[in-house]
This record gives C-alpha cells, sequence and structure tokens, in this order.
C-alpha cells in the first residue's frame, strides 16, 4: 500500500496519483512511486515494516549479521525503544564490532550462499571496505556469483563494472 495514502492501493488505483503526494512529483510523472515499488520486487521492502526500501542508499542500511537491509525509520523505532548498538532485524550486537569481525560475518554468510552478502562482499572489494585490498577482478567475480543465484542488483553491479573498465568512468 501508499504510505502516503494507504487505501489507494486497495481501492485499485495503483496506476494514478496519490491525491496529495502528487505536488512533490518531477512535472509529468502520472504514478506512484511507491505503489509501484511495493508491487515490485520483494527484495525491495524492509523485512521489518514491509514498506518499500528508498531508493536513495542513505535512507537503509545492511547489517552484516543477517545481511537484511532496513529502512532508517525502522532503525530509528528500535533506537527509539532502546534497541542500542544491535541489529534491528535480528538483535545481535553491532556496536563495537571491528573490521575484522564484520568481515567474518560477512564471509559467513558467503560461505552459505547468500545473494545479498556476495553481492556486499562483492562491492567491499570494489571499493577497499572492511580492510580488504581493491581488486575489481575479485569483485566481478563476487558479483558474477550473486547474479548466478538471482540478485538482481548483482546484474546492474556487473553491468557498471564493465562500464568502468571500457570507459573509465
Amino acid at each position: 500500500s501508499c504510505p502516503k495514502n494507504p487505501s489507494a492501493a486497495s481501492s485499485g488505483s495503483s496506476g494514478r496519483a496519490c491525491g496529495d503526494a502528487r505536488a512533490a512529483w518531477p512535472r509529468g510523472k502520472s504514478s506512484c512511486y511507491s505503489h509501484k515499488a511495493a508491487k515490485g520486487r520483494g527484495d525491495d521492502e524492509c523485512p521489518i515494516c514491509s514498506l518499500p526500501l528508498p531508493l536513495d542508499r542513505d535512507g537503509s542500511a545492511i547489517s552484516t549479521c543477517c545481511m537484511k537491509v532496513a529502512c532508517q525509520g525502522c532503525i530509528m523505532a528500535g533506537f527509539e525503544k532502546g534497541v542500542i548498538n544491535k541489529c534491528p532485524f535480528c538483535r545481535t550486537q553491532t556496536g563495537g564490532v571491528g573490521v575484522e569481525a564484520q568481515l567474518a560475518r560477512i564471509r559467513k554468510r558467503v560461505l552459505a550462499n547468500d545473494p545479498l552478502a556476495i553481492l556486499h562482499l562483492g562491492q567491499s572489494y570494489r571499493t577497499g571496505e572492511y580492510g580488504l585490498a581493491k581488486d575489481s577482478s575479485k569483485a566481478v567475480e563476487q558479483f558474477e556469483r550473486a547474479a548466478r543465484l538471482g540478485s538482481k542488483e548483482a546484474h546492474f553491479e556487473l553491468a557498471r563494472s564493465f562500464d568502468e573498465t571500457l570507459y573509465g568512468h
């Protein structure tokens, strides 16, 4: 359903604008982004509130313990309820956990063939996150593996890697 107008999706108006939110949309847009996301891929939802995750990655965060991506709203709600330095989904301790421990958590999920963990490891190889040496070939290997396991974002990362290699962007 639409967070701005919960009755809009249930009333069959998924292809139309959501009244008061329409004024905030760019000129020429005639459908609600929330409706499209809500009817889109299941991996685009926050596992806690089931609302669509924002397209802007600053509006969500990944937890290395369970590799779940939660929206900032659920993270802040947990914080307000005293869930501090813990994953909002599985309640695993996150505060004070070093980079090595986070990387070990990711690798554990990679061994379990978790496509999101494999994708995240590939992104970490690309950026040098978690103390990893930047290695585009290892990144591409991880993206390919995640794509074979069904990660749509891994396909995007493969295209991005190809673009960077070919055009130097």
